[in-house]
C-alpha cells in the first residue's frame, strides 16, 4: 500500500517500522549511555583549625534532537503544507519551529556547571554559589 501526502510517498507498514525501530534504538542507546558514563557530583573538604571549607563542583550536559518527520499538515499552506480541504491550517508564522529543524537536527543542547564553596568557622557561616552556561 502506498500513502501520498503531497512530498514524497510512504511505503508499506514494515518499512516504518524499521524506521521506528532505528530512532527508538538511538534513543535508548543515548538513555543508557548517560547512565554508564554519568558521575557524581564531587566534592572536597578542608579543615583549617576550627574553620571547615567544602568545595562541590557538579558539571553536567544535555541535548534535544528531532526525531520525527515534519507533519505537512501542521505546516501552513503558504509555506508548502498540505492541510486537508475544510481545515483551518496554522498561520503563515507559527509553523516556524516546524520549519526550522529536520528529522535528526539538534534543537537545543546546553553544558552547565554549578560550584559551591561554604566557610564554618565556630557559629559562622559563608556560602557562595555559581552556575555558568556554556
Amino acid at each position: 500500500m502506498i500513502v501520498s501526502t503531497g512530498f514524497k510517498p510512504v511505503t508499506n507498514e514494515p518499512a516504518v517500522r524499521i524506521r521506528r525501530l532505528g530512532a527508538s534504538t538511538a534513543i535508548a542507546t543515548l538513555f543508557v549511555s548517560s547512565f554508564l558514563f554519568s558521575t557524581a557530583a564531587s566534592a572536597e573538604s578542608f579543615v583549617f583549625g576550627d574553620a571547615k571549607l567544602t568545595i562541590d563542583s557538579t558539571v553536567s550536559a544535555g541535548a534535544t534532537m528531532r526525531t520525527s518527520d515534519r507533519d505537512c499538515q501542521r505546516v501552513s499552506v503558504a509555506n508548502g503544507g498540505c492541510a486537508p480541504a475544510g481545515t483551518k491550517a496554522t498561520g503563515v508564522n507559527s509553523d516556524n519551529g516546524n520549519l526550522n529543524f529536520d528529522k535528526g537536527d539538534i534543537t537545543n543542547a546546553i553544558v552547565k556547571a554549578t560550584s559551591d564553596i561554604q566557610l564554618t568557622w565556630q557559629n559562622y557561616g559563608a556560602l557562595h554559589s555559581s552556575a555558568r552556561f556554556l
